[in-house]
């Protein structure tokens, strides 16, 4: 029951307030360092804009790829970082944990949501840009493109974006098995 409240609640303040913006700005800030990580040729710029054709996800992520002689432009939903209400809502929900062992959980999945939604976008743009001939050559080769693509992939299923929670499910399980590293933390911080 308290898992269904906390994540009401932040869902709706995800969705309803400008939490959503800046939650897509954080995203679309370390897509495009990632983008210039990659060594591509392609330069790229991304801003939200509203889309009022469709009032649940009410942004879109406007994105122009340029490279030499070529301009293209092209939108995605701005659904990125809903696994973090989900996430948010288990990590609160859970009992017998200290503030400070939520406050360490929940920056680090945060941490690895940021990680999980930048490999997604970066698919997602790539995937855009290789339907375009003349931008196919200046894709980026190696390893990242390649987990962006698998992220990209695994996305529509949902399964990659709750692979946070499913993380949070073993470390709880493992810390009831044997005291794990959250369960420990949190065992000293009571016995201090």
């Amino acid at each position: 029951m308290t898992f269904a409240v906390l994540y009401g609640a932040a869902f709706t303040l995800y969705w309803t307030t400008p939490v959503f913006g800046v939650v897509q700005r954080i995203f679309m800030a370390t897509t495009t360092a990632a983008l210039q990580l990659s060594g591509t040729a392609v330069s790229y710029q991304m801003h939200l804009h509203d889309n009022q054709s469709n009032p649940i996800t009410n942004r879109l992520i406007h994105i122009t790829a340029v490279a030499p002689g070529v301009r293209r432009d092209f939108h995605i939903e701005g659904l990125y970082g809903t696994n973090l209400a989900v996430f948010l809502a288990l990590v609160l929900a859970s009992p017998g944990l200290t503030w400070r062992a939520r406050a360490a959980s929940l920056a680090a999945g945060s941490g690895v949501i940021v990680v999980i939604n930048t490999l997604v976008m970066l698919g997602t743009i790539w995937t855009f840009q290789a339907r375009y001939a003349e931008l196919q050559p200046l894709l980026p080769r190696g390893p990242v493109l390649l987990l962006a693509r698998l992220a990209y992939q695994l996305s529509p299923t949902g399964g990659l974006y709750m692979l946070p929670v499913f993380l949070w499910g073993f470390v709880l399980l493992s810390s009831l098995v044997s005291p794990g590293p959250v369960r420990a933390a949190a065992v000293r911080r009571n016995d201090a």
